[in-house]
């Protein structure tokens, strides 16, 4: 999915989670080491803020994919080298497998394969007592996580329920985190969606409209979309179109979201995006074995442990080094490099690019 939203009225900070006084500018709140990256990045890809938008806000969510990404950072950073690129990168004392962002929020998953929130964080009672697979955050206040052994969590913000309403008891393969609404795939491989589908503005059929069919074996969220993959490699889309969201090809292999745009790696480890100016724009070339999208912009993984970004405009500047998998949010983006190490560049209002 899109990486999407979490925010809003009363948040609940747990242990484990870490996050900051956004009102406060003269905190830090900065764990581990914290520098700028050097212009001169060879590998000329990736980076900024995973995302578009000009606050960390979430009233009404802003679905263009036209927004140039947020690459400033909010806070003056210590022990930084200024190199010119005009971004901090703040990197983690802990290490991690995954990572995934929303608006004000990161989650990971550790070496113990154990859920880790930093920013905005909003996981419910009960998320720290299992080993996770898979973290998703998403918008409206929600994350999803499916554990090692395949059970589904979810939780939400206080006002926004939907997501934490999931399925009842069974076991999945793939999840993600839309705003408000949530989809899982099951370990039969049929899609389960929920969350709004109350027919009001915000309602696209991205719950209503869930294919009945199965042999599904990833599933994506957007904004107000979802699409997943079929064992064939072809791809469903539904929910809001976006002019033409589904791609026609029979060889994806892996799908990330974003506001309105779909991108994927194809089986033959070519990138291809669908809608908007994603389509338009010359993509990074080389075997790709992951991708994750933001807001507006997408990054992917190469074989070789270069990390890519882009977005409608072309490619975006990234921190150099070696990568495994890469996440986005709001106007943020998170890395994990090939030694566990999670390096966060963009907005930090909330602590969500301030790694622990």
């Amino acid at each position: 999915m899109w990486r999407g939203v979490i925010q809003g009225g009363a948040i609940l900070l747990l242990s484990g989670c870490s996050g900051k006084d956004a009102d406060d500018s003269s905190d830090t709140g900065q764990k581990g080491s914290v520098d700028t990256v050097d212009t001169e990045v060879d590998s000329g890809p990736a980076d900024t803020s995973m995302s578009g938008g000009d606050s960390d806000s979430e009233t009404t969510p802003d679905t263009s994919d036209t927004q140039e990404p947020d690459t400033s950072g909010t806070e003056t950073a210590t022990d930084t080298e200024d190199t010119g690129l005009g971004f901090e990168v703040r990197r983690s004392t802990g290490t991690y497998k995954t990572v995934d962002g929303a608006v004000g929020v990161t989650v990971a998953i550790d070496l113990d394969d154990k859920a880790v929130c930093w920013g905005e964080c909003v996981l419910g009672e009960g998320w720290e007592e299992n080993e996770y697979s898979q973290l998703r955050a998403g918008g409206g206040n929600g994350i999803c996580g499916i554990s090692t052994t395949n059970a589904l969590r979810c939780w939400g913000g206080e006002g926004h329920d939907g997501v934490s309403s999931q399925p009842g008891s069974g076991t999945y393969i793939s999840v993600d985190v839309g705003f408000d609404f949530a989809c899982a795939v099951d370990t039969d491989g049929f899609v389960h969606c929920w969350g709004v589908d109350d027919g009001g503005i915000d309602d696209f059929g991205q719950v209503t409209e869930t294919p009945t069919d199965s042999g599904y074996t990833q599933v994506s969220t957007g904004w107000y979309h979802a699409c997943a993959i079929k064992t064939d490699g072809s791809v469903s889309c539904w929910g809001e179109d976006w002019g033409g969201i589904t791609p026609t090809e029979t060889n994806v292999m892996e799908l990330s979201s974003g506001a309105s745009h779909l991108c994927g790696i194809l089986t033959d480890g070519s990138l291809s995006c669908w809608n908007g100016d994603m389509e338009k724009v010359a993509l990074p070339k080389g075997n790709f074995v992951q991708i994750g999208s933001g807001h507006s912009i997408a990054c992917a993984v190469s074989s070789d442990e270069q990390l890519y970004c882009w977005w409608g405009a072309g490619e975006l500047p990234v921190p150099g080094g070696g990568y495994s998998y890469v996440g986005g949010g709001y106007q943020h983006t998170c890395a994990v490099q090939t030694d566990g190490i999670v390096a966060c560049w963009g907005s930090d209002t909330w602590g969500q690019s301030s790694p622990p």
